[in-house]
Order: structure tokens, then sequence, then C-alpha cells
């Protein structure tokens, strides 16, 4: 595979547009949750790009519980889990939620620029390319499991826990194609 993965931010008026049709799709316009920036990954499925988000790591666990957490959702298929290595660890960052994946055109999103970025963020700037870098040496691995997710979710093979979960691929395309952008 020659093209990398890259980070990028999606329109939040598009995700809630349709959130409306999949109360799936990542949302952070509820009364009780606090706006934020959709950030996530790309890539093809099924002659579409998808955009996978990413999200923090649980971190109000304890070591314990974090190492509990590690152990049940390193083989849940709908997540990849995202490490960050240090001199003295590997510590767990961010999962790419692949259940909450969503087609997107191109006008969509806007690629993050480090370079811009690193001046007004430098800290922020590190992490960001720190996790890319690791998504990117795994970038195989991230793609067959978003791809083997959306073959069983639109063959209705999911097992039922995990479909409660996991968008409607098929129907988001669809609703994809109405979405219309502000002139």
């Amino acid at each position: 595979m020659k093209r990398n993965l890259f980070l990028v931010e999606i329109d939040p008026k598009y995700c809630r547009f349709l959130w409306q049709f999949d109360n799936r799709v990542m949302d952070s316009f509820s009364p009780n949750k606090t706006t934020r920036k959709y950030l996530g990954v790309l890539f093809m499925i099924n002659n579409n790009e998808y955009f996978a988000p990413l999200s923090s790591k649980p971190s109000h666990l304890n070591l314990e519980e974090k190492i509990d957490y590690i152990k049940k959702h390193k083989t849940d298929p709908s997540l990849f889990l995202v490490y960050i290595n240090t001199k003295n660890s590997t510590n767990l960052v961010a999962q790419v939620n692949l259940n909450n994946m969503i087609p997107v055109q191109p006008e969509l999103y806007n690629k993050i620029s480090f370079t811009k970025l690193r001046l007004t963020n430098p800290k922020s700037a590190d992490f960001l390319s720190n996790e890319l870098r690791y998504l990117n040496e795994n970038k195989i691995k991230i793609i067959k499991n978003a791809e083997k997710l959306y073959k069983s979710k639109i063959n209705k093979t999911l097992n039922p826990k995990l479909d409660k979960v996991t968008c409607d691929f098929k129907l988001l395309e669809s609703k994809s194609t109405e979405y219309l952008l502000p002139v």
C-alpha cells in the first residue's frame, strides 16, 4: 500500500447531518456534550473515502484498569488502539473508532498541517505527529480491519453486540450524496 494515512479534521455540520439518519455517527451536539473537533484518519473502502474518528485514551482509568481496558479491546475489530513509544515504555494514547467511520467527500475535510500547527501549538503538533507515525506503521492492519468490519456490516454477519454500535455504512453512503455544502 503506497498511500500513507493522514490526519484530517472533518466538518461537524456534516457529522450532524449524517447523525440524523444514524445516531451511531459521532456527535458533539448533544446538550450534555461540549463541541469538539472531529479529528481522524482517512482511507478508501469500496471506492469511497472513509473518515474514522480518533478518540482519546480513557484518562480516568488507573494503571490496573488501563491494562484491563487494553486486554479487553486489543482484539475488538471495531477499534484500533494507538500507542506512542517513549524511551521507557509504550503508552496507549488513543483509539481509531472504526465502528464510527463515515463516508466523506474531499470538500468536507481539511488535512492537518503540522507546519501550521507547530507555529501555534508545538506540543500538540508533536503529539499528533507521533500518533500519525504509529498509524502509518500499522496502516495495513487498520485498513484490513476497517474493510472486514465494513463487509461484515453490509453482509449482516456482525455479531449483534458489535452490530448495535457500528454505523450503517450503506445508508450513510447514500445519505452523504444528499449533503449540500453551504454556499
